[in-house]
């Protein structure tokens, strides 16, 4: 039987494709980015039961100890201590190295510190805070921080509620302005929303229209708009100059999950396709960009945007710079329910240097 179709009804069916298509995408995308960023061979996860950490190296943080307990979180994060120099315990918090973006710890304007992505130690009392408390966030997923400028991302804790929230603030005070908020749909579950300050403007992960796309806030104007339809994590160097993240129109083609990673010269407007995931390293003139499909670590000249070499890394890693030309990192193993770490070196123009050897 032949069934004739006009052209309203051809309009929705392929509209209706397409939704499903960047459904499926997305959710690929979703389950590559997680796997890619995490850790393999036997790291932890809930369903394997506790590992233990095998090293125990202390952290200065001005006039605090930092340093990691034994027993790993149910969740398959570190638990790391925090104690005076005399070593009376402040508190503690969680923190992933091989695979949060974010430093153990990073100070801020008054004196307090961030420590990891989700908890806030005050100078005032002495004590670890919830880092988004201030702007009403119960779970942040992603912080970044410009001068004085706090920006966060995340849920306010309540029940049932699947909204995330995008502040800017004051980490200091409670002055702190909503820039955006939305939702992502069921299928990509507990998607992490990132953001990033680049050039004074705040990046950020959001939902519209049915698709992901990265946004631009602009503090002077306080105005948000669409900086790349289709796109999702944004992740800037350190001097602002380079935006990464993943795009369906990356030059590097589109991985199993649909999109590409790209680096974008917010200067020259320049993009460049990467290889890898979005655990990602910024050294002076290079990026280093951790591909857990491939095992390696890939070398980037952030200048020209050509690859230098790629680096086999049987493990994930943290802690990585390039100076030199020596290319340095910690490697993390898991083996026999134990979590051990070493340190490795080798010049990035050295093609026989295999990491985790």
């Amino acid at each position: 039987m032949l069934i004739r179709l006009n052209k309203k009804a051809i309009t929705l069916i392929a509209l209706l494709a397409l939704c499903l298509a960047a459904a499926a995408i997305l959710i690929a995308i979703n389950a590559g980015r997680w796997n890619t960023g995490a850790p393999i061979k036997g790291s932890p996860s809930p369903a394997e039961g506790r590992y233990q950490v095998a090293f125990s190296d202390v952290t200065v943080a001005g006039d605090l100890v930092i340093k990691p307990l034994p027993d790993v979180a149910t969740d398959g994060s570190l638990v790391y201590q925090v104690l005076t120099p005399q070593g009376a315990p402040l508190g503690a918090f969680n923190y992933v190295p091989w695979q949060d973006q974010n430093p153990l710890f990073q100070e801020i304007p008054g004196g307090d510190l961030i420590l990891g992505t989700h908890s806030l130690f005050r100078r005032s009392d002495q004590k670890i805070h919830n880092l988004g408390e201030g702007a009403g966030l119960g779970n942040v997923s992603d912080y970044s921080l410009n001068g004085s400028r706090l920006a966060l991302d995340g849920k306010n804790g309540q029940e049932g509620d699947t909204t995330i929230y995008v502040y800017v603030g004051d980490p200091t005070g409670d002055a702190w302005i909503q820039v955006d908020s939305f939702k992502y749909p069921g299928y990509l579950g507990e998607k992490q929303a990132y953001l990033c300050w680049a050039g004074g403007k705040l990046y950020y992960d959001c939902w519209q229209d049915d698709k992901p796309v990265v946004k631009v806030y602009d503090p002077a104007a306080n105005h948000s708009s669409v900086f790349k339809d289709n796109a999702m994590n944004p992740l800037a160097s350190p001097d602002g100059r380079y935006l990464a993240l993943f795009a369906t129109d990356s030059p590097s083609g589109k991985t199993e999950g649909g999109m590409g990673l790209e680096l974008i010269d917010l200067e020259s407007s320049r993009v460049t396709g990467l290889d890898g995931s979005s655990r990602m390293f910024w050294s002076p003139g290079y990026v280093t960009v951790w591909d857990g499909l491939r095992l390696q670590l890939h070398v980037y000249d952030l200048r020209s945007g050509a690859k230098v070499r790629d680096v086999p890394a049987d493990s994930p890693v943290s802690d990585l710079t390039i100076d030199n030309g020596v290319l340095s990192c910690i490697i993390y193993h898991f083996d026999n329910r134990q979590i051990t770490r070493e340190k490795f070196a080798t010049e990035i123009g050295d093609q026989e240097s295999d990491a985790g050897e």
